[in-house]
């Protein structure tokens, strides 16, 4: 009798989970489906324009030029308007936003890193070129040619017409005012995707700018990725407007049901590909691809 109890019991238990995962997935299908954006915005809008997919220069045309240099910008704006830049933005120690990517400045300057420079003037007195070789260190070529660090708002300014995917890195106490202040007075919000891999600075400005557009951060994608491992994708928080999968990890980790619960949602969708091949189905696949060799996506496809 007691073991008819217990197994009747077990039996119970394991009805109630299944139905109660059923519920949470049912329920988070049905409300995991963001609303559309409320507003109009320059890049949902050249989005929907095509061509599709719209390329996006990662930080300028760096296969060839400086990562985020104004002249790789200005290489990569001049294949055409519709050319969207990608610029990695972190704040400096006197918390002037600047236009650099990497902590460790050993990759391309005479630096060491980036916190062993507190103030804008000694990461003026840096060669941002020093170690930027394309032959595997054999030379290099813009050592000693003038390249500095630019600030965010030279690059923004330097490019009016163009959209941006603005990548802010390393949210520190006091910076979302000041990277408001940037965007709203260089009018970048308006016609760029706000983008980052932390969820605090994209949460912070969503609650100061719900007109501006913004994309996932990386932990938002890493949950939809373990989620869809488990057949649990659909109860993946995503806050951003815009999926993006951005040149931290490779895009074959984009598994197909992950894939499928962005196309569920119905969210735009900018990923980064592999710069050997260019034309691979994220071609087709995404609403816009990032590349630092958008010159050689011009070249091979005829998607202007």
């Amino acid at each position: 009798m007691r073991l008819a109890i217990k197994n009747f019991i077990l039996a119970l238990f394991a009805v109630g989970s299944l139905l109660a995962l059923g519920w949470i997935i049912a329920s988070n299908r049905g409300f995991s489906k963001p609303e559309p954006h409320p507003f109009p915005h320059r890049f949902l809008d050249a989005l929907e324009a095509g061509p599709k997919p719209l390329v996006v220069a990662f930080r300028g045309l760096s296969s060839e030029y400086p990562p985020n240099s104004k002249l790789a910008f200005e290489k990569a704006a001049a294949l055409g308007p519709k050319t969207v830049l990608w610029v990695d933005a972190r704040p400096s120690g006197d918390g002037t936003w600047m236009a650099w990517s990497d902590r460790s400045m050993k990759e391309n300057t005479d630096g060491t890193t980036w916190t062993a420079y507190t103030k804008d003037s000694d990461l003026a007195k840096l060669d941002a070129a020093y170690r930027v070789t394309y032959d595997g260190g054999k030379t290099f070529p813009f050592r000693g040619k003038g390249f500095h660090i630019e600030t965010l708002e030279s690059i923004l300014t330097a490019f009016p017409n163009h959209l941006f995917v603005i990548n802010l890195r390393d949210y520190q106490e006091g910076g979302k005012d000041k990277i408001l202040k940037l965007l709203n007075d260089t009018k970048a919000g308006e016609r760029s995707l706000i983008a980052s891999p932390e969820d605090g600075i994209l949460r912070d400005l969503r609650e100061a700018e719900p007109t501006w557009l913004f994309g996932t951060s990386r932990a938002q994608v890493t949950r939809l990725i373990m989620l869809s491992q488990l057949f649990l994708s659909a109860s993946a928080p995503m806050r951003g407007d815009v999926f993006v999968w951005d040149k931290a990890e490779p895009v074959s980790k984009l598994n197909d049901r992950a894939w499928l619960e962005v196309q569920r949602r119905k969210m735009k969708s900018v990923v980064a590909v592999d710069d050997a091949v260019l034309g691979s189905e994220w071609a087709t696949r995404a609403d816009a691809i990032i590349t630092s060799r958008p010159q050689e996506f011009s070249r091979t496809s005829s998607i202007r």
